[in-house]
């Protein structure tokens, strides 16, 4: 059984696009949301950036981190549907991936199987597990 973790759930959206879209931050939300109860886990909050491209540095995303980087957060992970919810670019995916990984927070994709994910990605994965 996993252990249960104290999650916030992170959706974005380039576009405004409908609630019933697959894409849309609703239901990425949605998606997490029945996932963490699946898995026992709790949600502290839910974090959406709406009309924000994967490589736009004016995020609610980027205020995260700072939650991220301070010792008296509530959270041990940050549940996405996959990996461009944070970034279309592999050095900034690499980046945030780093900064997580440095303070404990655990950066859960819950949609993506192992054999589907994108090389570019595997190699940015690969990147910041290395010592």
């Amino acid at each position: 059984m996993n252990k249960t973790k104290r999650i916030i759930a992170y959706a974005r959206s380039a576009t405004l696009k409908g609630p019933n879209d697959p894409n849309s931050c609703m239901e990425q939300l949605l998606s997490i949301s029945e996932w963490a109860e699946h898995n026992g886990h709790i949600m502290k909050s839910m974090l959406a950036d709406y009309g924000h491209g994967g490589n736009s540095l004016s995020r609610n995303f980027f205020e995260l981190l700072d939650q991220v980087k301070s010792e008296d957060r509530d959270f041990d992970a940050i549940v996405l549907t996959e990996p461009s919810r944070i970034a279309r670019n592999s050095i900034l995916l690499g980046n945030v991936l780093h900064i997580c990984a440095l303070a404990g927070v655990e950066v859960i994709f819950h949609k993506i199987q192992p054999s589907t994910v994108p090389s570019w990605v595997k190699n940015v994965f690969a990147g910041v597990v290395r010592k």
